[in-house]
């Protein structure tokens, strides 16, 4: 942006100014005509799912803003099995599990991330006097009257219990726990990983480098800070990427050491839906086309390559000692 930026000022001639746009739309429009001609002709992700619900015994980790090339990297690094790029159901979480889990589905779905929730969102007088009323509307705009706890069996809120205050988000280790403890009496289980999502916890100096953003950011907030200076070039695509993965890393960790201590006949991970990294002028999954938040990875996995031994108790800050509310953490992860 800040070359863009320049050229127009900078510019004694319009025409040096088309010039240098003209080739530059033609590549943007073409590659976007591409990615969205691939995505058409990818697998869908509902089906996957619905066949993979037809088997007795199964655990499906889904990891949150998951994209397919950045899982493609990583996976023979930790996996043997299959991966192919499907394309999600939706641009977003809401999106996803109103149109993955639209009907009953006797599951236990173990969740770091706040906007699988067990709440009805009912509006009491109490919380039309405390403001959340009005949250409460903007969520039903979001799911569209979808309410997941009226689709899904049980709901076990991981985000609840072991949200980090500092970071404003859910670590992995905590879901790892949980599905591991539940795996000894459900056979049917999904495991739905916050990460690679922002904010970044996976390197200790993605964490350096938020605490030069502003010390009172969390949460989705610290994303929006990071894709800014990204905009504005001071953080560079090689940089974004690291954190990005060093993300996908930590939670691709927890994945294997889940696998690897529990007994399901079939393991698939996917994306709930994928994530834009500056492509075409882009960040995060706004609900608008875009490819590289429809294409995420579907993987079939036969074992794990590498499971490391994993700190349950590892924690970046203090867990919360207070009663939170679905409101409070989907605020603080930028949704409503």
């Amino acid at each position: 942006m800040g070359e863009i930026l320049s050229k127009i000022e900078t510019a004694s001639d319009p025409r040096t100014v088309a010039s240098y746009f003209r080739p530059r739309l033609v590549s943007y429009t073409l590659g976007y005509a591409t990615m969205q001609y691939r995505l058409r002709n990818l697998s869908k992700q509902i089906k996957k799912v619905r066949d993979l619900e037809q088997k007795s015994e199964w655990l499906l980790i889904v990891l949150d803003a998951c994209r397919f090339d950045r899982f493609d990297k990583m996976f023979d690094t930790f996996f043997e099995g299959s991966v192919e790029p499907i394309a999600s159901a939706g641009y977003n979480t809401f999106e996803y599990v109103r149109k993955v889990w639209p009907d009953q589905h006797n599951i236990t779905y173990v969740t770091g991330a706040a906007p699988i929730n067990a709440s009805k969102f009912e509006i009491s007088d109490e919380m039309e006097l405390q403001g959340i009323s009005a949250k409460n509307e903007r969520l039903k705009q979001r799911y569209q009257d979808y309410r997941p706890a009226d689709h899904i069996e049980d709901i076990v809120e991981v985000w609840r219990s072991e949200w980090d205050e500092e970071l404003g988000v859910c670590p992995p280790e905590p879901v790892t726990r949980t599905a591991i403890e539940e795996a000894e009496s459900e056979n049917q289980i999904v495991a739905h990983y916050f990460q690679p999502h922002v904010p970044y916890i996976g390197d200790e100096r993605a964490l350096t480098d938020l605490d030069n953003i502003d010390e009172r950011l969390r949460g989705g907030a610290i994303g929006h800070g990071i894709w800014s200076r990204a905009r504005n070039g001071d953080i560079d695509r090689d940089r974004l990427l690291e954190l990005y993965d060093s993300n996908l890393k930590r939670a691709l960790e927890n994945v294997c050491h889940l696998i690897e201590n529990t007994n399901f006949d079939s393991v698939a991970i996917m994306g709930d839906h994928g994530e834009a990294l500056g492509e075409y002028g882009i960040y995060g999954h706004p609900e608008r086309p875009h490819p590289y938040t429809r294409e995420v990875p579907w993987a079939v996995i036969d074992s794990v390559k590498e499971a490391p031994e994993l700190d349950y108790d590892r924690t970046d800050s203090e867990a919360s000692d207070v009663e939170p509310t679905v409101q409070d953490r989907l605020e603080t992860l930028g949704y409503i």
